[in-house]
């Protein structure tokens, strides 16, 4: 061998060695960041399914004028505090609404402003480029419509700088598209998550995206079967995203048989692995069936915390906790 094929087996002899290294490396911050993902998903489980145990736990948490916040969809309010998005059946009419509340302590609720009527199932989301981004199912039909409010005063105000109503694409206008959830959102962008009531049979998920002029939603088979898997027959409706120690999860419930309330369930979803798993959720009176689970991470009296609400259908021959449930757990550094 030449003195020059000797240095060049050298050189790639060394490349070669860089290689498996750096492969070595990439498998090994694969192991780390799957098994941190395991250990952000069975501590997530852990705090959910410990109701009990919570720092706070409420049931039939209400506004100042005596309405349930139904389901309540919360986030840090601007200054300090809480806001929520709820809806309500109001008492003089029977009509619903979307509301928005205030809370310096997620205890004691101050009703703010309508968002809209006619309206239920909200959900809110603060933007990266400033504002707030606010969807609902609208009635009748049911169909989802979009806000962003670029201020908190214009939030107050319930006066939209945007505005979109979303057409139905994957039912028909006598069924339903509803339940908005966002895995993104902001004044440019919409990522959502949604149900459509197919064929006006059963609920089924979907997702859809719009730039506030064009939307596009498409049915999520595969996300469906993870969850179909546990033997549901009835809806897999409403869901929430959130990020946990640097990772997605997805809080989804479930209905074993179609239109029994008592049967409905909450899963658990891993958004890398598409994986679900079914939440061993108890409320102190012993009931099991929860539904619009959401989850969302706050700071309270200072401290990182998870804040979970759920609605308690109630159970036949249980004396359940039945209505509006929201509990807190604060976190380990």
């Amino acid at each position: 061998m030449h003195r020059g094929d000797i240095g060049r087996a050298a050189v790639i002899g060394v490349l070669v060695g860089l290689g498996v290294l750096a492969g070595v490396q990439v498998q090994a911050d694969g192991d780390r960041s799957a098994s941190a993902r395991q250990a952000a998903k069975a501590e997530i489980r852990g705090l959910l399914e410990d109701i009990a145990g919570a720092d706070l736990l409420r049931f039939d948490t209400h506004d100042d004028r005596g309405y349930p916040i139904e389901p309540g969809a919360i986030v840090i309010a601007p200054g300090g505090g809480y806001a929520a998005v709820y809806w309500v059946v109001l008492d003089s009419t029977g009509a619903v609404a979307t509301e928005l509340a205030t809370s310096p302590d997620l205890v004691a609720w101050t009703w703010r402003v309508t968002l809209a009527e006619g309206a239920t199932q909200p959900t809110i989301e603060p933007s990266p480029d400033g504002g707030w981004v606010v969807g609902w199912e609208k009635e009748p039909p049911n169909h989802l419509q979009f806000a962003w409010y670029a201020t908190w005063a214009d939030l107050l105000a319930a006066h939209p700088a945007r505005f979109l109503d979303v057409p139905m694409t994957l039912s028909p206008p006598d069924c339903a598209e509803g339940t908005p959830s966002f895995y993104s959102a902001s004044s440019t962008f919409l990522d959502v998550g949604l149900h459509f009531f197919d064929k006006c049979e059963v609920d089924r998920p979907a997702r859809g995206t719009t730039d506030w002029v064009t939307w596009s939603a498409w049915p999520r088979p595969a996300y469906e079967a993870a969850f179909r898997r546990y033997g549901l027959h009835g809806g897999v409706g409403d869901r929430d995203t959130f990020r946990f120690r640097g990772f997605d999860f997805t809080v989804q419930e479930g209905q074993a048989v179609w239109e029994h309330y008592e049967t409905f369930r909450v899963y658990l979803y891993d958004d890398v692995a598409g994986i679900a798993e079914p939440l061993d959720l108890r409320t102190p009176a012993g009931c099991v069936a929860f539904a619009n689970p959401m989850v969302e991470l706050v700071t309270f009296e200072g401290w990182p915390s998870v804040v979970a609400t759920m609605f308690v259908p109630g159970e036949a021959g249980l004396d359940c906790e039945a209505g509006p449930l929201l509990y807190l757990h604060r976190l380990d550094p």
